[in-house]
């Protein structure tokens, strides 16, 4: 699964969106992507995703 953390004003669906075509593109990936809205509230799963986050690069 891949956790996308966005600014809040930023769009999800448009981030959504572009990282999973990136990561298709790229990484010839399809996997789950959850997008999270910096500085809202987490339900316990998303809290949990993201401690045990690493970035991953996709250049």
């Amino acid at each position: 699964m891949y956790v996308l953390l966005v600014a809040e004003d930023a769009d999800p669906r448009s981030a959504y969106s572009g990282l999973s075509s990136r990561l298709w593109t790229v990484r010839r990936e399809k996997w789950p992507l959850e997008v999270v809205v910096e500085g809202g509230p987490l339900p316990p799963y998303r809290a949990a995703a993201l401690a045990a986050a690493q970035p991953v690069p996709l250049g």
